[in-house]
């Protein structure tokens, strides 16, 4: 991450700030150094920026410590500055602190004099290696209660936005968040008066992304759930969740604002402050449904679950939509008006057309019919719902060969995926860069590119990981083959893990890693483990493509049978959603297991084998089998041709992945030592390594291998 020490940039002359400086001035009078605790988004950072504004006189420099810094050269920073500025702010404070540095923060306060002053702002309270500072005088403390709006400060807010809003009403709803205020009062010139059932769009991507993000993984379970039930307390999250020190979790959201005592209920009941309780976007999901309820049932909170009892139509709703027995078209033929919101959009699932359930269905039939679905499905479920029908339906077109009938309405979601809900932000990436593979375009890899550096570096973590390994597959980018080959090297999968549906997504692109570069027994080996996991879902788009991933690996380890096999239980898998794009991908190897099909197909077809050679059926949907597979095998030859001629994609088919990356240390000018450190690998094995890329690359020495790299992917 990059290191960053500088000065904040000036108060911008035309906001209206509420000026709650008072408490820090008096801390810095008293104190040599001063902590700010608060949770983002509450005014921290405005409140120094505004007191430095007022004391034009003080010398002041900021360091941001970002929790991956390497905090050995803190010391080198703070050395520097503190002798020649009078204030040193250190933003970002991470709530643990190595030793080192705790020990380098603590001498710096102890030998400052006069007006000199460390000021360290963070997220959580002091952290524990500092509270012996604090005790000893040398520490004040700021918290986030000081840095809350009034009443009365939020209806002077009001008057300078000319709102008509009532300041009781804000106040109640907002808890006193001057960003979230601020952020309400400039929307209304946009959407009108505010009131509490408002829910506006940028207003929920500023608390999600601003403030939620921030937030560790434990408090954003706690949050979660929290928004679904009358109160938590500490025995449910440890029972439910699985929370360890449950009780000092909730202790300090209640500090930060998330959650406020429950009304009428003891102190060890909490809920989810208003301004929070619609946020989150992720369904519970089944599993822990059900666990509520067992516990209200074991518990004896009886009250609790009749009001449980009441969620359950929703609750159903989404219930059926995860099981797989119920066909998707009739799912959707059973929803009532008003059925209520689709509670399993998650921000860490890739495909919308096949995830929990597949919904191929509903396009794989008659245009009339698809647009049944399309007004039934747009009428009885909630708006999130419709985008995640809408992303599946360009999935499916894509898939089908049949981008160019995807309606401009629907384009518009991938055009600004930005603006997307973040559910599906990382289903946008992948359809982008699946539309990307087929249809390159210079535009649109602008667009990949910045979709791709927002989820990668957002503090989801989570949502990072899975963004890294998405984008690990855009290989139609320069230096693909190395990036997927890093990526598969840093993102290990345990030997012993189980597919779930929380991890299918790295099992199914490492797998589809590991073909691309030609490791075939690691890739066959992930792909038999996805089987049972998806024999047990009705995902029929990424079953049918792992089964043919599964022939191609094989065909390659010569077990021809084997891999005829897979073929035919994936075009099994397939029936009549006549999906086309997945198999086109595998080069040489993808035309012969295909022809391979064919030719068993033209001897054991219960009709017979009659190709009738009409090119107006409209859509592979119309075609007769022989027809649809012969479009495959057609569409197959002329993408191996095309990497054939392509030098990016010939390394790529000879490589290995450990020669991939030798290589690119090579081109990076690493010693053949450097390189065995760097992999932790012995010197002959890196030396046998470089021959076998010498040799497949048909020259001689290292200098000539860098350069037929370079002009190969310039």
């Amino acid at each position: 991450m990059s290191r960053m020490y500088n000065q904040y940039r000036e108060l911008e002359s035309s906001y209206n700030y509420i000026d709650k400086t008072e408490c820090l001035e008096k801390e810095i009078e008293r104190f040599p150094s001063v902590y700010i605790e608060g949770a983002a988004g509450c005014g921290k950072t405005t409140m120094m920026r505004m007191l430095l504004e007022k004391h034009p006189e003080v010398d002041y420099t900021v360091l941001w410590m970002d929790e991956d810094e390497k905090y050995e050269e803190y010391e080198r920073y703070v050395d520097k500055y503190v002798d020649n500025s009078r204030w040193l702010i250190l933003e970002n404070v991470p709530e643990e602190l190595p030793l080192y540095t705790v020990g380098m923060i603590k001498r710096s306060i102890r030998r400052l004099g006069g007006q000199d002053r460390i000021i360290l702002i963070g997220r959580n309270e002091i952290p524990d290696a500092l509270l012996g500072t604090f005790w000893n005088r040398e520490m004040g403390l700021v918290t986030q209660n000081s840095m809350l709006l009034d009443q009365d400060e939020v209806e002077c807010l009001i008057k300078q936005y000319g709102s008509r809003t009532s300041p009781e009403q804000l106040l109640r709803y907002t808890g006193g968040w001057a960003g979230i205020v601020d952020v309400i009062l400039r929307l209304e010139s946009k959407y009108g008066a505010w009131n509490p059932e408002s829910c506006w769009h940028e207003m929920n991507r500023y608390i999600k992304e601003m403030i939620l993000d921030t937030l560790q993984r434990e408090e954003r379970e706690i949050l979660h759930l929290a928004q679904y039930l009358p109160w938590v307390d500490e025995e449910m999250c440890e029972e439910i969740l699985g929370t360890a020190h449950a009780e000092v979790i909730l202790g300090r959201m209640l500090r930060k604002g998330f959650l406020v005592h429950t009304e009428g209920g003891p102190d060890t009941r909490w809920s989810v402050a208003p301004i929070f309780c619609h946020i989150e976007e992720a369904s519970l999901g089944r599993s822990r449904w059900m666990k509520i309820g067992k516990w209200y049932e074991t518990h004896d909170h009886r009250a609790e679950q009749l009001q449980y009892d009441s969620l359950m139509p929703e609750v159903q709703l989404n219930l059926s939509f995860m099981r797989p027995q119920i066909l998707t078209e009739q799912w959707v033929e059973e929803l009532k008006p008003g059925a209520g919101r689709l509670l399993i959009l998650q921000e860490t699932k890739i495909s919308c057309l096949c995830d929990i359930r597949d919904l191929s269905g509903l396009f794989a039939c008659e245009k009339r019919r698809e647009r049944q679905f399309a007004r039934r499905w747009k009428e009885c479920l909630d708006e999130d719902a419709w985008i995640f029908y809408r992303l599946a339906r360009i999935e499916y077109y894509l898939e089908t060969d049949r981008l160019s009938s995807v309606a401009d309405e629907d384009m518009q979601l991938l055009i600004k995926a930005e603006e997307l809900p973040s559910a599906f932000r990382l289903s946008a990436l992948w359809l982008l860069i699946r539309i990307q593979r087929f249809a390159y375009d210079e535009e649109r890899k602008e667009r990949i590119e910045r979709l791709e550096t927002k989820l990668i570096h957002t503090e989801n973590h989570a949502r990072s990981g899975y963004a890294k390994a998405v984008a690990s597959l855009n290989i139609t980018v320069h230096g693909s083959q190395e990036n997927l080959a890093k990526w598969l090297k840093s993102a290990a999968v345990p030997a012993n893990a189980e597919v779930t549906e929380e991890n299918i997504v790295w099992f199914y692109c490492r797998s589809k890693g590991y073909l691309l570069l030609n490791q075939y027994e690691k890739s066959r080996r992930l792909l038999e483990k996805m089987l049972p996991y998806l024999n047990a879902h009705r995902s029929l788009r990424i079953h049918a493509e792992v089964l043919f991933e599964k022939a191609v690996a094989e065909w390659n380890l010569e077990q021809h049978g084997q891999a005829l096999k897979s073929v035919i239980e994936s075009f099994l898998v397939n029936g009549k959603n006549r999906y086309v794009m997945f198999y086109t991908e595998y080069g040489v190897t993808g035309r012969k297991v295909l022809e391979a099909y064919i030719d068993w197909m033209k001897h054991n077809s219960p009709e017979g084998w009659h190709r009738k050679k009409k090119y107006n059926y409209g859509n592979v949907l119309h075609m007769p089998e022989a027809d649809y597979l012969e479009t495959i095998l057609r569409k197959t030859r002329k993408e191996a041709r095309h990497m054939q001629k392509n030098a990016e994609y010939q390394r790529e088919e000879r490589l290995t992945m450990t020669e991939t990356v030798i290589l690119q240390y090579l081109v990076q000018g690493l010693t053949n030592a450097q390189i065995c450190q760097e992999m932790k690998l012995k010197l002959p094995t890196v030396k046998g390594h470089i021959y076998n890329i010498y040799k497949k690359m048909n020259v001689k020495n290292r200098v000539q291998a860098v350069m037929k790299w370079k002009e190969e992917t310039e």
